[in-house]
């Protein structure tokens, strides 16, 4: 009787852990983060930068109602290059004493489960007041946190960006 009530304690605990890694492999994770680092290269005159995203949110708010994108797969669309290019353009700014930083987008590397895209923009001034504006997925997430780590006039600091509060301003 003893191996009968372990049995199905045994049972009824496998079919509940089924439920919740069937929640679990839907929803991949419920924190929603990306980190954006921005560099000073003083030797190149170069504002370099690079937006940490997981995957699969990329992945949902890059998809249109064609084939799926494949981040990092080799059947990954032709048009992942055009479509994060105009995302990125469209969600994440920085200005520099006032003057708005063309960034280039230069590509992506998929590691596991997160995209690093990355940007930079040339023959930038040291500058003093800096300002980024970053909506990375604001438009799926209502809590997505957008960390941004700065290193510039070799100074360091970081900002959390909310939908709420998309801007970080540093006088440096």
């Amino acid at each position: 009787m003893q191996k009968q009530i372990l049995f199905l304690g045994f049972f009824i605990w496998v079919l509940g852990s089924s439920f919740l890694l069937d929640d679990a492999m839907e929803d991949a994770h419920k924190y929603y983060f990306s980190r954006t680092e921005i560099q000073q290269n003083a030797v190149t005159q170069a504002m370099e930068v690079t937006v940490s995203i997981f995957t699969d949110d990329l992945e949902k708010t890059l998809q249109d109602d064609g084939e799926p994108l494949r981040l990092g797969d080799s059947r990954e669309r032709s048009d992942v290059k055009f479509l994060m290019d105009d995302y990125l353009r469209s969600r994440f700014s920085v200005q520099l004493d006032g003057r708005p930083i063309q960034l280039t987008y230069l590509g992506k590397e998929v590691e596991h489960d997160i995209t690093y895209c990355y940007l930079e923009g040339g023959n930038i001034p040291s500058g003093k007041l800096m300002e980024i504006k970053n909506t990375v997925l604001h438009e799926l997430f209502e809590d997505q946190l957008n960390r941004v780590e700065i290193s510039w006039n070799g100074k360091s600091t970081s900002g959390d960006l909310t939908r709420t509060n998309p801007t970080f301003s540093i006088d440096f």
